[in-house]
């Protein structure tokens, strides 16, 4: 079994040098989608169904793309040959003409049978490489999180010493009492 991982701390306690074999907890490669690219239609299911796996372990990154996408050819390989034996068989006869020229059946394995085998092959060796296998699981790292925009110490300072601007109430009909009843001027009275 292997040590534990130490900290740069710990081996600056220790007066000990980081190995390049050293395991660590997460990859460098950030965590994200693929895109589907040239994958077409049919094999989109496939493709998303290994995207959903790998985001649930958190190994799922950009550069997941080809693999998956060689995954999802092999798949569809797979498929059609799996359909391809159930309807003739593993095994075929096959007309050959002899050297006069008589046909003879021959049984042959059928030709679909090794379409089948290299397909699961390479669909294992996918799997593999992404990790979905019970011995690649604990070899893969975890992605690393997409990390938030940093932020400016000065800048937050800036912004907390700026003076705020707090809305005024606008009174539209400022009085400045009660209105007095106009009174009527002694010339007026008089007419």
């Amino acid at each position: 079994m292997a040590r534990p991982y130490k900290s740069d701390a710990e081996h600056a306690l220790h007066g000990t040098s980081p190995h390049p074999t050293t395991v660590r907890n997460s990859s460098d490669i950030p965590e994200g989608r693929p895109r589907f690219g040239k994958v077409p239609e049919a094999e989109r299911p496939t493709f998303k169904r290994i995207c959903r796996m790998l985001r649930q372990r958190r190994h799922l990154t950009d550069a997941d793309a080809e693999i998956i996408r060689l995954y999802c050819s092999a798949e569809a390989q797979f498929t059609r040959a799996k359909e391809a034996l159930t309807v003739e068989g593993e095994i075929c006869a096959y007309t050959r003409l002899d050297s006069n020229g008589q046909p003879h059946e021959m049984f042959k394995e059928n030709l679909w049978l090794k379409v089948y085998e290299k397909s699961f092959a390479n669909m294992m060796l996918c799997l593999d490489r992404l990790g979905l296998t019970p011995a690649a699981k604990d070899r893969i790292k975890p992605a690393k999180p997409p990390e938030a925009p940093k932020v400016d110490e000065l800048d937050v300072l800036n912004q907390s010493l700026r003076p705020q601007v707090v809305p005024f109430p606008v009174i539209e009909d400022f009085d400045e009492g009660p209105e007095e009843p106009a009174q009527e001027s002694p010339d007026e009275a008089n007419d």
